[in-house]
């Protein structure tokens, strides 16, 4: 089990639209069908712009709780991986560009209690995501959202 609490994550410059320059990523394609049961606990991530996924999570049985972001052009992001939570969250955008909430992708995710103010994405980088996926998905490519619970 890994924790990853109480941190400060500030000013990550753009990766000018390559991947990899995610803030926190807990797994890999290759390993996301296990479980890592990683908890990521009341950090702030401020002005952190590397790329759509701030957090990518791309392994299974996480808890994602009680962290702030503040500015940042991006998303928490359940890029692989299944039954993971995003509870009690705040997303504030204060009307950056490209500003989002959480994407959601694959099986059993639970999204609830979470705050969403001042966004301003839309699309895949709305508040909410549900992704349809790819027909016939490769183990890194994208699996449709499925059995999500998203409430407040």
């Amino acid at each position: 089990f890994h924790t990853i609490e109480n941190n400060y994550f500030g000013d990550f410059a753009s990766g000018l639209g390559e991947n990899g320059w995610e803030t926190v990523r807990i797994g890999t394609s290759a390993n996301s069908p296990s479980d890592s049961f990683t908890t990521v606990s009341r950090n702030l991530f401020e002005r952190c712009d590397g790329e759509i996924e701030i957090i990518s999570v791309k392994s299974g049985a996480n808890l994602l709780e009680g962290n702030t972001f503040d500015s940042c052009q991006g998303m928490l992001t359940l890029r692989h991986g299944r039954g993971n939570t995003v509870e009690g969250n705040f997303f504030l955008g204060k009307g950056v560009p490209d500003s989002g909430g959480v994407r959601v992708i694959d099986s059993d995710h639970v999204v609830v209690n979470n705050y969403f103010s001042g966004l301003t994405g839309t699309n895949t980088r709305a508040a909410i995501v549900l992704a349809n996926g790819l027909e016939n998905s490769e183990l890194n490519g994208y699996f449709a959202a499925d059995r999500a619970t998203v409430a407040f």
